[in-house]
C-alpha cells in the first residue's frame, strides 16, 4: 500500500516518566511526531503531573489516556487501539505505534515519512534488530531464536494491516505483560515474523541488513554510523545510562561517548535538553560510567586571565606541596584551611581560614563572599592507609598532579569546565592499596541518608545504592561555584557532603568528570590490566572468554555473601601456647566472614600453659575493630599491631594477639572480633588452610 500526499495518520505514543514529567527532550520528539499525524493519542503509564498534562494538551487533536503502570508499551498500545475503536481505524491510512525510549529528531522526520510513503508495504519500522541464533527470552517466547525483526519503539501499520482481522485478533488476545522480557519475547520479536508469515509486506527505514551476522543491535551498538550514513532521525535513550556491561561484550565501550559528543558537537540537536533529561531521570554514576567521563587532560596554552583560587586543607593533604603546586600552575590566590594553625603551608598561603571540620563547605562559603570564576579544592584522600606512608603519599602526589600538574594542564582543565555541560572535575580515583576495595563500596553506608538529605532541600536526583557514586576518594577537584549551589545547606556530615557533591552538581544540570595526566592514566591502565590478568588467572579465564562469563563464575564463588554486602572470605589465624617456656604450635583456626558483625573463637588452655599467641597466617594482614576477651578469670588480651583508620591492623608477626594472666587448664575463654576482615593475603594463606585442623564460624 503506497500513501498519497494527503494520507491520514493516527499516532499512538507511549510515555512513562517516574516523576510524571514531560520535559523538553521528550516533548521535542513528541512534537515532531505530532506534526505528521492527523490525530495523536498519548498513553501515559503511571503518574502525570499537572504541568505535564497541560503541556501535552497544547498539542491540537491530541487525546491523553492515563492508565496504571502495567503492561509496558505493549498494553499501552493495546489500550489506545481499543479506546479508538477497531472500526475507526478505517479512517486512517497509517497507524504509528511509538514510544519514549527513542529521542530526537536529529534529522527531520519528514525525510523518513516521505520516503516510506512511496514504498508499497503493509507495515514498516524505523530500525531492525538483526536477530540471533539463540533466544535470551526463551522463557518468554517459544521461538528458540531471535528472528530479524522491527523494533517496537517505532512501527507504522498501513490500513491494509490495521483493519485486518488478523491485526485485531493479535491485540485482542495479547497475553499479560509483566516484565521487560515479556514485552520483548511476547511482542517485539514475534510481531514482524507473525504478520510476514501471514503475507503482509514489511520493510525498515534504516536498512542495516548489511550488518546481519556482524552485530545484533545496530541502533544501540553503532548509532553514530546510523545517524551519519543512514540519516536515522533517532537514537536510543538508554544508550547513555545502560552501563559499560551493556557494551563491552560486543564493542570497545566507546559507543555512548561517541554518540554524546556527536550530538553535542556535530548536529543541531538540542543536547542541553538531552542533558537535563538524563540528569533528571538517570543515576549520575551510571551516566558517568556509560559515557566514560574520565578525561586525560590535554595541555593547552593559557589564552586569557581568569579569577582562580586554590583551597588547601592541612588535614590529609601534603599542604606545602599543594600550595607550591598551585602557585607553579599559575594559581596565585591560595587559601589554606587549617584547624589549629601550622607552620609551612600557612606561612606560604595568601590567607588562612579555620576549616571548621568541613573544608569543602568552608571553601564554598568563602567563594560566596569572595567570588571567583573557578576553584581548585584540595581536601586530601578520603580514606586509605596511613601506613605504609608511601601508599598515602603517592595518592596525595597523584591527586595534586591530576589537578595542578602545570600551567598548561590547568588551562586544559579550565577549557573542560568552560564547556556548557560540566561543572565539576575530580582527580582520578586511586586504585592501589586499600583504595582498590572502595571501588565496590563507594557509599560506605551513606546512600540512604544522603538521598534523604537531597530530597529535603529539593535536590533529589536518581541514585542507586548498588552503584558506586562518582568517586572523590582522591580529594582533589576543580569546580564552577554555581555548580555546587545547594551543598552548603545539605544536612549531612563533612564526609557525606563530599560523597554527595556530584549529585548536587547533577541537580544544577551539569556533569562531573574525572581528570588525570597522561602519565597517571598510563599507570592506572597498566595497574587495572594487571589486576584483571591476575584475577583471570586465579579464576581460570582464558581463550576467548568475555569478562561477563568470568564475572558470572566469581558471583558463583561468592554465593555465600549477602546481597549488598561484601562476599564472604576466609580469615585464618595460627594459634600457639607458651608451655614451660617453650612455644607449642597448636592449630590453625579459620573464620568465614563478610566483614560485618562479630566473630568469636573459644580456646581451652592445655596443662602448663601460661599464655596464648594468635597470629594471622603468613602473608596475611587482618583488620578488626575492638578485639576483646571474655573469661571467668582475670585474663588480659594484649594487642601488638598497628592502627589503620581506627581499626586494629594485625600483621603476621609474633605475636599479634597475646592472652596472658592466670590461665586455668580446661577452663575456656573467648576472643571476640568486630568487623573481622582480610586486608591483604599472600599465597601462604592457602597452604596454611590446607593443614588446618579446626574451623569455627
Amino acid at each position: 500500500m503506497i500513501l498519497g500526499p494527503d494520507a491520514r495518520r493516527l499516532g499512538i505514543y507511549f510515555l512513562y516518566d517516574a516523576e510524571g514529567v514531560v520535559d523538553d527532550a521528550t516533548f521535542l520528539m513528541l512534537e515532531a511526531i505530532h506534526a505528521h499525524c492527523h490525530e495523536l493519542i498519548v498513553v501515559v503509564n503511571g503518574f502525570l503531573d499537572d504541568a505535564g498534562r497541560d503541556r501535552l494538551e497544547t498539542l491540537p487533536r491530541t487525546t491523553v489516556l492515563q492508565r496504571a503502570n502495567e503492561g509496558f508499551d505493549v498494553w499501552a498500545y493495546r489500550t489506545a487501539l481499543r479506546a479508538k475503536g477497531w472500526d475507526e481505524l478505517e479512517r486512517f491510512d497509517e497507524v504509528v505505534l511509538c514510544n519514549f525510549t527513542i529521542l530526537g529528531p536529529v534529522h527531520p522526520l519528514s525525510e523518513m515519512f516521505d520516503e516510506m510513503a512511496a514504498r508499497d508495504d503493509d507495515f514498516w519500522g524505523l530500525t531492525t534488530h538483526n536477530g540471533a541464533t539463540f533466544d535470551p527470552f526463551s522463557t518468554h517466547s517459544e521461538l528458540g531464536y531471535l528472528p530479524v525483526h522491527l523494533q517496537s519503539h517505532f512501527i507504522a501499520v498501513r490500513r491494509s494491516l490495521a483493519t485486518s482481522p488478523e491485526f485485531r485478533d493479535y491485540w485482542e488476545h495479547m497475553v499479560p505483560i509483566h516484565s521487560y522480557a515479556d514485552a520483548v519475547g511476547k511482542h517485539e520479536v514475534v510481531f514482524t515474523k507473525r504478520f510476514a508469515e501471514l503475507g503482509f509486506r514489511w520493510t525498515a527505514y534504516v536498512d542495516t541488513s548489511d550488518t546481519i551476522g556482524q552485530q545484533y543491535y545496530p541502533l544501540f551498538n553503532d548509532p553514530v554510523r546510523l545517524l551519519q550514513e543512514h540519516r536515522s532521525p533517532v537514537f536510543k535513550r538508554k544508550s547513555f545510562f545502560a552501563g559499560p556491561a551493556a557494551y563491552v561484550d560486543e564493542t570497545s565501550h566507546d559507543v555512548a561517548r561517541r554518540l554524546y559528543d556527536h550530538l553535542r558537537d556535530g548536529t543541531s540537536y538540542d543536547h542541553r535538553a538531552l542533558l537535563r533529561h538524563l540528569l533528571r531521570t538517570c543515576d549520575v554514576a551510571d551516566l558517568h560510567a556509560t559515557l566514560a567521563l574520565h578525561e586525560v587532560v590535554e595541555p593547552r596554552e593559557p589564552d586569557r586571565a581568569r579569577r582562580l583560587r586554590a583551597y588547601v586543607s592541612c588535614a590529609g593533604m601534603d599542604a606545602v606541596r599543594a600550595v607550591r603546586a598551585a602557585r607553579a600552575a599559575g594559581v596565585d590566590d591560595v587559601v589554606v584551611l587549617c584547624e589549629h594553625g601550622c607552620r609551612g603551608a600557612c606561612d606560604e598561603a595568601s590567607r588562612v581560614l579555620l576549616d571548621g571540620g568541613d573544608p569543602l563547605r568552608t571553601s564554598l562559603r568563602d567563594i560566596r563572599e569572595h567570588p571567583i570564576d573557578a576553584a581548585c579544592v584540595l581536601l586530601g584522600p578520603s580514606s586509605g592507609l596511613s601506613f605504609p606512608f608511601s601508599a598515602a603519599e603517592s595518592t596525595a602526589r597523584q591527586a595534586i598532579d591530576d589537578v595542578l600538574a602545570s600551567r598548561e594542564h590547568v588551562e586544559g582543565i579550565l577549557r573542560l569546565l568552560e564547556t556548557d555541560d560540566t561543572g565539576l572535575l575530580v582527580a582520578a580515583p586511586p586504585v592501589h592499596a586499600t583504595w582498590f576495595g572502595a571501588l565496590g563500596d563507594g557509599w560506605r553506608g551513606s546512600h540512604d541518608r544522603i538521598r534523604a538529605a537531597l530530597a529535603a532541600i529539593g535536590r533529589a536526583v536518581p541514585t542507586n545504592e548498588r552503584r558506586d557514586p562518582i568517586s572523590l576518594a582522591s580529594g582533589a577537584l576543580w569546580l564552577l561555584p554555581d555548580a555546587a549551589e545547594g551543598l552548603e545547606t545539605l544536612g549531612v556530615s563533612a564526609e557525606d557532603a563530599r560523597t554527595a557533591l556530584p549529585s548536587i552538581v547533577a541537580s544544577n544540570g551539569l556533569l562531573t568528570r574525572h581528570v588525570t595526566t597522561p602519565q597517571h592514566a598510563s599507570v592506572a591502565l597498566v595497574t587495572s590490566l594487571d589486576y584483571l590478568r591476575r584475577l583471570g588467572s586465579q579464576v581460570g579465564s582464558g581463550g576467548e572468554e568475555r569478562f561477563s562469563a568470568l564475572l558470572h563464575r566469581v558471583r558463583q564463588m561468592a554465593e555465600a555473601g549477602q546481597p549488598g554486602h561484601h562476599a564472604r572470605t576466609i580469615v585464618a589465624f595460627s594459634i600457639a601456647w607458651d608451655v614451660g617456656g617453650s612455644r607449642v604450635d597448636a592449630e590453625h583456626v579459620a573464620f568465614v566472614t563478610d566483614g560485618a558483625g562479630t566473630s568469636r573463637i573459644t580456646l581451652v588452655p592445655p596443662p602448663g600453659a601460661v599464655s596464648a599467641h594468635l597470629d594471622p597466617v603468613d602473608g596475611a594482614r587482618v583488620l578488626c575493630d575492638v578485639p576483646r576477651i571474655r573469661s571467668r578469670g582475670a585474663l588480659e588480651l594484649r594487642i601488638d599491631g598497628a592502627v589503620e583508620a581506627g581499626d586494629d591492623l594485625l600483621l603476621d608477626e609474633d605475636a599479634s594477639l597475646r592472652v596472658v594472666g592466670a590461665l586455668v587448664p580446661g577452663e575456656s575463654f573467648t576472643i571476640e572480633f568486630d568487623r573481622l576482615r582480610l586486608d591483604e593475603e599472600g599465597p601462604a594463606i592457602l597452604d596454611a588452610l590446607v593443614d588446618q585442623r579446626g574451623s569455627r564460624p
